[in-house]
């Protein structure tokens, strides 16, 4: 007599470790006894076999598709393409505004590089507002200091 899954009631093997179709552990009980334990009395039309349904309605991990790793080439040409200056900035945000195209792994690096970027920035634009005047005035006070030059 064969086994039937608790989670979704698929009909199994008696020596099936795992539901084929939910994933789940198999229990130790035979078939007979299992539907017996799990029939409840319903008074609109006698009993049902499996009165919750399904828990999990998902494809188990060990049958889900795992995504290809990037290629040694591919990543090279992105990493050539990110030294680009003003280049590299519009691809990265291409990438990662672009997620569903590319590889996981390559959007999760792209959106670190801009996270990155945005705090250079910041940090860049604090140091410039609180030094930015003295050196301006630092930087005139010696182009003052030069003779001037007569011909």
């Amino acid at each position: 007599m064969s086994k039937i899954c608790r989670n979704c009631g698929t009909v199994m093997d008696d020596a099936a470790m795992f539901c084929n179709t939910c994933g789940r552990k198999a229990d130790n009980v035979s078939g007979a006894n299992q539907q017996a334990s799990q029939q409840r009395y319903n008074p609109y039309g006698g009993y049902d076999q499996n009165p919750y349904g399904p828990m999990y309605n998902q494809t188990p991990f060990y049958q889900q598709e795992t995504e290809k790793p990037e290629t040694l080439g591919k990543c090279l040409a992105t990493m050539l393409i990110m030294c680009i200056p003003l280049v590299g900035f519009i691809y990265m945000i291409i990438i990662a505004c672009n997620a569903s195209e590319h590889n996981k792994t390559t959007v999760n690096w792209v959106r670190a590089g801009l996270v990155f970027a945005a705090v250079a920035f910041a940090i860049g634009l604090l140091c410039a507002m609180i030094a930015g005047p003295s050196l301006v005035e630092e930087i005139a006070d010696q182009l003052n200091s030069y003779p001037a030059y007569t011909a």
